[in-house]
């Protein structure tokens, strides 16, 4: 089984069965301009469509655009000489008070916010060697635009990571999973899909709802699948509906596992005080601190202790 076959095969896991791992990119090509050390490109010198040009000393080189429609757009292109890390910062007018403004780049989607005229910082992006674009397009409309800058960030994090798990008694398989996470650290997006409703799969993977919508969609069935063990506590944790989740939350990840793919487990702790049946802090009153002693140490004797530990 794999998934998107965008990359090389990154892998046999476990059974043998080859699967792929896909890190997906987008391009919108434009008009290109050579990113530099730093580079300003002034907006009415983009690929812009459905909007109005703006002529006013007070902007950069004269112009501006101005974004009044849902469908306006500004395309900017620029090509780098290799992969590096750059700071996007965008020359505006919120002439028409606060608005929210789309920005993409190379596909990776963000916002940010405009009020009077400044220049701010959007973000640090991963800029590609050779053709990238920067889209901007309106969240809120009545805005104007005046140039986008990119300025070289040249910081790194280190990572210091053994090669080895943290549990010398990790299992063969366990060893496997590890070392091609440790091997594409840093250079690879490992994606997969979050499953939810399990009815009908009765213990395989390739018959789960969303498993299936990704096979029917790409082709190839994706080789990290997630399960929730939301419902194996809570109010309702022994009722057979929520029993019947659970276990068929285990047996589809073994199925998973068998078939050579990494099935991952995520929790949504119920209150475990059982006063609600939620997982969200705003909608229970539950508090860690009352499981707690006063010099902060756990009240082992406190019914939330227990109620915690029993989960």
């Amino acid at each position: 089984m794999h998934f998107f076959s965008c990359l090389t095969p990154l892998c046999e896991l476990l059974s043998g069965r080859r699967w792929t791992l896909p890190l997906m990119l987008a391009t919108f090509l434009a008009f290109p301009c050579s990113a530099s050390a730093d580079t300003l490109m002034e907006a009415e010198q983009a690929q812009y469509k459905n909007c109005r040009l703006i002529s006013d000393s007070k902007y950069s080189g004269g112009k501006a655009l101005e974004l009044t429609e849902s469908n306006a757009s500004i395309a900017f292109s620029f090509t780098a000489d290799k992969r590096a890390k750059y700071k996007i910062f965008v020359g505006y007018d919120g002439n028409y008070g606060q608005k929210v403004v789309n920005l993409s780049v190379n596909g990776n989607n963000g916002t940010f916010s405009v009020n009077g005229q400044a220049e701010s910082e959007v973000g640090t992006y991963i800029i590609q060697a050779g053709a990238n674009s920067i889209l901007i397009t309106p969240n809120w409309t009545w805005f104007r635009i005046d140039y986008i800058r990119l300025e070289p960030e040249n910081s790194s994090l280190k990572f210091n990571i053994s090669k080895s798990p943290v549990d010398p008694e990790a299992t063969p398989a366990a060893q496997l999973v590890y070392t091609f996470l440790y091997e594409n650290f840093g250079k690879k997006t490992i994606s997969g899909i979050m499953t939810g409703d399990l009815t009908g799969s009765n213990g395989s993977v390739i018959r789960q709802a969303d498993v299936k919508a990704v096979y029917q969609a790409a082709g190839k069935y994706p080789a990290l699948i997630g399960f929730d063990f939301m419902n194996a506590t809570g109010s309702y944790e022994n009722d057979s509906w929520n029993l019947g989740f659970t276990r068929e939350c285990v047996n589809l990840a073994k199925d998973t596992y068998r078939r050579g793919g990494i099935p991952a487990f995520t929790w949504h702790w119920r209150d475990p005080s059982r006063n609600t049946n939620a997982f969200y802090t705003s909608d229970c009153n539950m508090k860690v601190s009352d499981a707690m002693n006063a010099n902060g140490s756990w009240n082992k004797n406190s019914q939330l202790y227990k109620a915690c530990s029993n989960n």
